[in-house]
């Protein structure tokens, strides 16, 4: 016989470790739980949704993550990216303050406004938010270690101005365990750390019931090199961490648990992607209903923001990071997100530009005013994939995968703190991160890769490039954002893909509160 006529089907693995079969059939949605896993948008386990008519009812919330320099600064960003059609604000706030420095601190030396907004009182927050109406616009606070003390400063603030906090909506960041996994910017212990997040939730119970006082971050942890069945996971864990000690302090879960809200990743395969948040909404629903006793539709379901991919941006031809972004908004909206933000072209290498923002802000609305993302309560029925794909008997699947992760990072319940301490959650993340760089090919990017395959004086090149984009910054800073901008100038300059964009230019031309 011709071998030709037998020709082998390469074995195709994603990023969670699952074997993707050629094609499935109904028999894989059977094999995975049946249809009962999968039901209607709106009803349990809300596979296929949280919300019955979803964005034919109302589009996602587009929420652009934004913030830097000074209170007024970034209140004029604001009010452009609010100008330019976004529905909700993303406040981004500078190291010092997410580690509680004020900015005269001299641990704050050269990061005072460098990567968000610099907040050390009230009056900052006065400021920032002057202008801007917060019963129409929802703001989003992404800080965690000072999250206790911003989110006062933001109900003072409100009340200040004569809102009912009692109807006030919003969410706070407040995720403090995914500080200790993934970033850093803790303050506290682990138990005094929890312990505050739990005042949070438990003061906005009683106080300020339509505030969202946790988002709990798999982003983050995703971010720092966990696959996305580990992202999943351990954001699960860290969720019921909070919730078993508001539930210690005689909170009924029903009190809170509509309340709590996720921030996921999204980059990467757009069918492993989608197939990540349908399982993960069915496996949560599962465990608030199982597990919780919670007799709230509300509380079991996984409201989220559906955000980035900052770790599938690349440096080398920064131009085709709008073409990832348009997929990674495609993504966001098939996965049934309520919130939507974008990482801009150029946050590989800088602050994002008025320009960059609003390509990413028009992205989205063309998601909703030309492509027909919101016509349809779901726009896609291709469950033999998108259950079977994420099913649990495709070598796990990602259900599968998730409760098997969560397994192993919990322990039982709460365990994800007692990790932390004995030194093996942070440990386990990187070791992915590791797999992706041994095994670039397998998650290849386009432009990055090529330029791997360039000279090796071309690859030193390119190295030399990037330390001066890194380095520039820190020291523009110290002298008023001066390097910063030169810096801007410099790389536009010997950069022929950004040269190479038509009209205004993101770097020079557009208009933007960086540039004097």
């Amino acid at each position: 016989m011709n071998d030709r006529s037998q020709p082998q089907i390469r074995t195709v693995m994603n990023e969670s470790g699952i074997e993707v079969q050629p094609r499935y059939t109904a028999a894989d949605v059977e094999a995975s739980g049946g249809w009962n896993m999968v039901g209607e948008a709106g009803e349990y386990p809300f596979t296929r949704g949280i919300h019955k008519l979803m964005y034919r009812k109302q589009p996602w919330t587009m929420r652009q993550y934004a913030g830097f320099g000074n209170p007024s600064e970034t209140n004029q960003r604001f009010k452009y990216l609010i100008a330019n059609g976004q529905t909700g604000l993303n406040v981004a706030f500078d190291l010092p303050t997410q580690i509680g420095l004020d900015s005269d601190d001299p641990l704050a030396e050269g990061e005072v406004g460098r990567v968000g907004m610099a907040v050390d009182t009230l009056r900052d927050f006065e400021i920032a938010f002057d202008g801007i109406d917060l019963n129409k616009i929802t703001v989003s606070l992404t800080i965690n270690g000072a999250a206790a003390i911003l989110i006062a400063m933001y109900l003072a603030m409100a009340e200040k101005r004569g809102y009912d906090v009692k109807t006030l909506r919003g969410t706070a960041q407040n995720d403090i365990l995914k500080e200790f996994v993934g970033r850093g910017t803790w303050i506290y212990p682990v138990e005094p750390s929890i312990r505050l997040v739990g005042d949070t939730i438990e003061y906005c119970a009683e106080h300020a019931p339509k505030y969202s006082p946790v988002s709990v971050c798999g982003y983050h942890i995703r971010e720092s090199g966990a696959t996305p069945a580990e992202e999943m996971a351990y954001a699960f864990c860290i969720a019921r961490a909070y919730a078993d000690d508001v539930i210690r302090r005689g909170l009924d879960v029903d009190e809170f648990a509509g309340r709590l809200s996720y921030n996921f990743n999204i980059f990467g395969n757009l069918f492993e992607q989608v197939c990540k948040f349908r399982a993960g909404r069915g496996l949560w629903a599962r465990i608030m209903k199982e597990e919780y006793q919670a007799k709230q539709p509300g509380s079991m379901w996984l409201r989220m923001i559906a955000a980035g991919g900052g770790g599938g941006l690349t440096f080398e031809q920064p131009e085709l990071n709008i073409v990832r972004g348009a997929y990674y908004a495609l993504i966001s909206a098939l996965s049934g997100t309520q919130t939507m933000a974008l990482c801009s072209y150029d946050e590989a290498y800088t602050i994002p530009t008025e320009y960059s923002a609003r390509i990413s802000l028009r992205t989205m609305q063309i998601l909703i005013e030309e492509m027909g993302l919101t016509e349809r309560a779901r726009r896609h029925r291709q469950a033999h994939r998108q259950r079977r794909d994420p099913g649990p008997r495709i070598g796990p699947g990602l259900p599968d995968a998730a409760r098997h992760r969560v397994g192993q990072v919990s322990q039982g319940r709460g365990e994800p703190l007692s990790q932390r301490n004995r030194g093996r959650t942070p440990g386990r993340i990187p070791s992915a991160q590791r797999g992706r760089r041994a095994h670039p090919d397998r998650v290849a990017e386009q432009g990055a890769r090529r330029a791997r395959r360039r000279s090796r004086a071309g690859r030193a090149g390119a190295r030399g490039r990037r330390r001066e984009i890194r380095g520039q910054p820190d020291a523009g800073h110290r002298r008023g954002g001066q390097g910063l901008r030169q810096c801007r100038r410099d790389h536009q300059g010997n950069d022929p893909g950004l040269r190479a964009l038509p009209g205004t230019d993101p770097l020079l031309s557009a208009p933007s509160t960086i540039e004097e």
